[in-house]
């Protein structure tokens, strides 16, 4: 059996574990490639008043949702090659060597990679003309916007995903490759660090996502225009750091509490849980951050649709 075909036999043996890594990849894919698709519309390109500005809203929403993107896969795929190291250390007991290891942790990457791909992609195609017409209505245009994806969508969206999977699963190997069989065969048994807080992240969040959301607020229209890329990520980073931030201190807060804490089912609650948010805790941020780009990209089409109706209107 060559190295490729275990490896395909050990996707489908943990797909149970992959389901929701290549869930969330397969949606990502999906939505950069609708948004790539309307950034490159042709009716877009100077045919409507105002589209300059929706197609930069949208392409700074792209940009930021294949950042959230790119940091999901690398957290991701590094927690699912330290969960199995035991296994590889395994492997390597029975006469595996280094370079087929890897090359199995490479294509199973792979394998995964081209799935989120084929899937994304596909779904992409399916809802393309729902998120047009739901586009057309928005920007009150006089007829619905055609189905556009022409070549340069498709290699737009397969070189940045392409790229992401590709360096991703370079990156997982990297462990491997500085762990002795010793250290993959303990790395279970490894006592983690406990998680500490830490103020001045905490409160360099708060501030980027009360600053963030000021600008966003203002009145004037050119500072919704100039704000709509650096108030994203400014909302973007200060909501990565209040989650993990904010989950430590919680539960932290939970543990002085000598009367509901030393008690049977909280002391073991919040105990698993400072170890299992301080690993989670950068994943369900971006997860919030990628939703949150996802609706305030389709609120900032429409947000501009009333500047400039109302600027058209006042002069």
């Amino acid at each position: 059996m060559s190295l490729w075909q275990i490896a395909a036999r050990n996707v489908w043996r943990n797909r149970g574990r992959y389901l929701a890594y290549l869930g969330s990849a397969a949606f990502a894919v999906m939505i950069y490639f609708i948004y790539t698709a309307l950034a490159r519309h042709p009716d877009l390109q100077g045919g409507y008043a105002g589209a300059s500005a929706v197609i930069q809203g949208i392409r700074a929403a792209s940009v930021v949702i294949a950042g959230i993107t790119f940091v999901f896969l690398m957290t991701s795929n590094s927690a699912f090659v330290r969960s199995r190291k035991k296994e590889f250390g395994l492997w390597s007991l029975m006469g595996v060597t280094r370079g087929q290891l890897m090359a199995v942790v490479l294509w199973e990457s792979l394998f995964i990679g081209a799935a989120a791909l084929a899937i994304g992609l596909g779904f992409g195609v399916l809802f393309l003309r729902l998120f047009f017409m739901a586009i057309s209505v928005l920007l009150r245009l006089p007829e619905t916007l055609s189905i556009y994806a022409g070549p340069p969508v498709w290699v737009q969206t397969l070189a940045v995903f392409g790229a992401f999977f590709v360096f991703v699963s370079l990156y997982s190997l990297t462990d491997i490759v500085r762990s002795t069989v010793i250290d993959l065969i303990r790395a279970e048994r490894k006592p983690k660090a406990a998680p500490t807080f830490r103020w001045w992240k905490s409160l360099l969040g708060l501030v980027l996502v009360a600053g963030g959301y000021a600008w966003a607020s203002a009145p004037w229209p050119t500072a919704i225009i100039l704000g709509v890329v650096p108030v994203t990520i400014m909302v973007s980073v200060g909501t990565v750091f209040l989650m993990q931030e904010g989950s430590i201190a919680l539960l932290g807060w939970l543990r002085r509490r000598e009367g509901f804490y030393y008690r049977t089912a909280p002391f073991l609650t919040v105990s698993h849980l400072r170890f299992k948010l301080q690993e989670n805790a950068q994943v369900l941020a971006n997860t919030a951050v990628a939703i949150a780009v996802i609706l305030t990209a389709v609120s900032t089409i429409y947000t501009l649709l009333v500047v400039f109706a109302h600027e058209a209107q006042m002069r």
